[in-house]
Order: C-alpha cells, then sequence, then structure tokens
C-alpha cells in the first residue's frame, strides 16, 4: 500500500507529527512517501528529526515553500489591491500543492498532518465540483485549531460556525482532530459530521527524566527552595506580565524586602520562592520586565533565561519546577506545554478558557483562574503555592498513555483501515477509555 504523507510547513509539530508516524507506517510494510518544501529537508528539525529514515522513505521536495502566517483579510484586500492580490494567490497555492502533489504521486492513502487551511479553502473548491483528488485516494486531514466549544464572543461564534461549515464541506474522507474540546462539541452537537471524525493523540514523547536537584544544576540554578514559572517560547500568546504582576503582588502583600537575600530555612513560603521564565522572551515583554522588575531580578527572585533552549534543557526545565504556568490568554486549542506539564507531574495554573481550562477542572491537574483578573490570578497563585496535587490517580496514567507517539500513530493508522484488512495496527487508546476513568 502506497502512503503519502503530506506537510507544507516545517519545524515544532508540524516535523514531529510527520517523524511519529514513520516506525509504524514502515513496520507495516507501506511504501511510504513524504511530501514537504525544499526548506524542510534543509531545516535543522529534519536532520534532527527525520534523517535517519532517508533509506527507508522517499522524500519528494518538489513543494513550494508558503508563509504559514497569510491570512486573507477582505478590508486589507479592498484597501491594497496589489498586495491582496499577492495574498490570494500564496493561498491558492496551499490548495494547488496539495493537489498537484498527490495526483503526481497517486497514493493509496493520503495523510495531511496538517489541514486546516487547505481545508477552509478546500471547501469552496468542493462546493464548485472541482475533482480534489484521484477516486482510489483514502484521504485523511489532521486537523488542529477550532473554536467550537470554546465560544464566549461573537466573533468566537462566527469562527466557530466558519470552523463547522468547512468541517462540513471537507473533501477529506475522514478528519482527526486533536483538540478534544472541539472534537466533543461536534461529538454532541453535529450527528453528520461525527461519523466522519474521530480524535488523534497529540503526540508528547517522555521527557528525559531528571531529579529536581539534578534539572535545577543542568540549568544552573540554585537548588534549593521552590520554583514556579513558564518553560519554552514566550510570544505574544503568553500572559508574562501578568504573571510578573500577580507574582510581585504577593511579595508586597507578604511584606518582603524586595531587594533582600534570598531565604532558605525549609519553610514553604512565598520567600523560598523564585519565579523562572526559561525560553526565547517577547522582546516587549523582556523590555517591560527590565523596565518595571529589575528589582526582582537583583534580589534573584526573577530569573531570566532568554534564549532558545535544546531538547534536554526543554526536559530539565520542567523538571526543575515545582508549578508550572502555561498561562495563555484567549488559547481556544491544544497546549504542548500542559502536555508536557502532565508527563512531568508538574501541577499547573492556567487561564480558565478553551482546552487549557477544560483539562484542569476535568483532570484536577492544577488550578484555573481568569488570567486578565489581577486579583483571581494573585489568589489562584497564592492558593497553589499552599497546595498539592497528587498524579498517583488512573486518569492521569490514561491520560499520559494516550499522548504516547505509539499512540497518536496508531490512532491515525486506524483511519487509514476502517475496515478490517490485512494490515494489523497497533490497537489504539480512545478518548473515551481515557475519559472514563476521570471523576
Amino acid at each position: 500500500m502506497k502512503v503519502q504523507i503530506f506537510e507544507q510547513f516545517h519545524g515544532g509539530h508540524y516535523t514531529t507529527y510527520i517523524q511519529h508516524l514513520l516506525p509504524q507506517l514502515l513496520a507495516q510494510g507501506h511504501e511510504v512517501v513524504v511530501t514537504l518544501t525544499a526548506q524542510h529537508r534543509a531545516s535543522s528539525a529534519f536532520v534532527q528529526q527525520l534523517s535517519a529514515y532517508e533509506e527507508a522513505v522517499r522524500f519528494d521536495t518538489q513543494l513550494a515553500e508558503v508563509d504559514p502566517h497569510i491570512a486573507l483579510n477582505p478590508q486589507y484586500v479592498l484597501r491594497h489591491p496589489r498586495s491582496g492580490l499577492a495574498s490570494v494567490k500564496r493561498l491558492s497555492k496551499l490548495v494547488t500543492g496539495l493537489v498537484e502533489a498527490v495526483w503526481r504521486e497517486q497514493p493509496d492513502c493520503l495523510i495531511v498532518t496538517t489541514a486546516d487551511l487547505q481545508n477552509m479553502l478546500m471547501a469552496f473548491y468542493k462546493r464548485l465540483r472541482q475533482p480534489l483528488f484521484p477516486p482510489h485516494t483514502r484521504t485523511i486531514g489532521i486537523f488542529h485549531y477550532g473554536y467550537s466549544g470554546a465560544v464566549e464572543t461573537v466573533s468566537d461564534r462566527l469562527k466557530s460556525w466558519i470552523y463547522q461549515k468547512t468541517w462540513q464541506q471537507s473533501p477529506f474522507d475522514h478528519l482527526l482532530l486533536v483538540n478534544p474540546v472541539a472534537y466533543e462539541w461536534v461529538k454532541q452537537h453535529d450527528s453528520h459530521l461525527a461519523s466522519r471524525i474521530s480524535l488523534a493523540a497529540d503526540p508528547v514523547a517522555s521527557l528525559q527524566p531528571f531529579t529536581q536537584a539534578a534539572a535545577r544544576q543542568r540549568l544552573g540554578l540554585a537548588t534549593e527552595g521552590r520554583y514556579i514559572g513558564f518553560v519554552g517560547a514566550m510570544d505574544h500568546r503568553v500572559a508574562i506580565p501578568e504573571l510578573v504582576a500577580a507574582y510581585r503582588k504577593l511579595l508586597l502583600d507578604e511584606k518582603t524586602s524586595l531587594l533582600g537575600p534570598f531565604i532558605s530555612d525549609g519553610v514553604a513560603n512565598l520567600q523560598q520562592t523564585r519565579l523562572l521564565l526559561a525560553g526565547k522572551l517577547h522582546p516587549d515583554y523582556k523590555t517591560h520586565i527590565l523596565a518595571h522588575q529589575q528589582d526582582l531580578i537583583d534580589a534573584g527572585r526573577l530569573i531570566l533565561m532568554d534564549r532558545y533552549l535544546s531538547v534536554e534543557e526543554l526536559c530539565a526545565g520542567y523538571q526543575a519546577l515545582d508549578l508550572i504556568t502555561p498561562l495563555y490568554y484567549k488559547k481556544p486549542n491544544l497546549s504542548a506545554n500542559l502536555l508536557k506539564a502532565v508527563m512531568a507531574e508538574r501541577p499547573v495554573i492556567v487561564n480558565d478558557f478553551g482546552y487549557t481550562g477544560m483539562m484542569t477542572k476535568r483532570f484536577r491537574l492544577g488550578w484555573a483562574c481568569d488570567v486578565l483578573n489581577s486579583d483571581d490570578l494573585t489568589q489562584t497563585l497564592q492558593q497553589a503555592l499552599t497546595g498539592h496535587i497528587s498524579y498517583a490517580r488512573p486518569e492521569i496514567l490514561r491520560l499520559k498513555q494516550f499522548h504516547t507517539p505509539e499512540n497518536y500513530a496508531a490512532t491515525v493508522l486506524k483511519a487509514m483501515h476502517p475496515q478490517p484488512s490485512v494490515y494489523r495496527p497497533t490497537p489504539s487508546k480512545s478518548w473515551q477509555w481515557v475519559t472514563a476513568a476521570a471523576p
């Protein structure tokens, strides 16, 4: 059986979703071709994650590079016709690149590991009855985004409606969602679409094990006391200013000398708690922190590691912390940082919205709050510093097993073979199996 994996973008989860499919596909004896851009093949992500498969897999690099951040704004097109038309042309490449690649390869099965943008555009092509894929090819799209189940405003409702309509008109035979919030909403509210979707497990590899002391030593941190904070890229989506402000407010409430020495006498209070921000920091955030929080830095209470971290450093970062704060603003979609905190068995504080809010409350992973309400965030941080979360629970074990790379591949291969066949994929663990253990 010839299987084509298609990925327009590269780096991060784009490469990871390819990497974790290949072992099981090859173990079943499939002929595998991966269509990606020449830039992807030349990237460090390819070298680190995919180059080991070059003898067993054919990598097709005829795909043109397309800016992953393009978006079609009708008002912008009207005001700037030339730039707007150029944006439309770039968007069309997302469809033509996929369609041309599939007709060129003629696979028995197509897996598009990031299908969101192409699907939105192809839904309109389908209404024009354009033949997008060869009739013998079974097509599977993996979807990372969607507002269904995380709706608060009129804008949210509009986005949710657009996602739902384009999913309904999707040319893919089977849709794999990675966000359980959207998946559960569709299952409950759209019986027609529900028959065509399932939930794919976002693959989270086991963290390289560290003791907490060793993890802190690896990052050059003092080993005593407690650490709270964020590990990973801190872009505009992460509520870093609000987190730092809440931490500072707690210090002031405790009447702590901000410029005094770090106290370590074995007493579990705020004076033994540091705030660690480890990862590339948004320039605006760094400017703000240096302008307003320098006293915390000088006192050794706020520690900035403003740089890209290696995989080993990321693993150490999660295990160095006592409390992880994947605080995003209004983020409805899946959070890999939250899942890494689960793998590290560390409690979390999250914004009570979308995926992070639902997961934290359902599986009792920590505390959820309104990140834009400073009093709520401060009180939640104080509660978390004196609280305790046990990870020795059946639902947590199942959640970790569900998100293994092996189970991710098994869920995709199950969608490839909906009927019994000569291929016997590894049995997959379903989302229903996970939630059955939740209280």
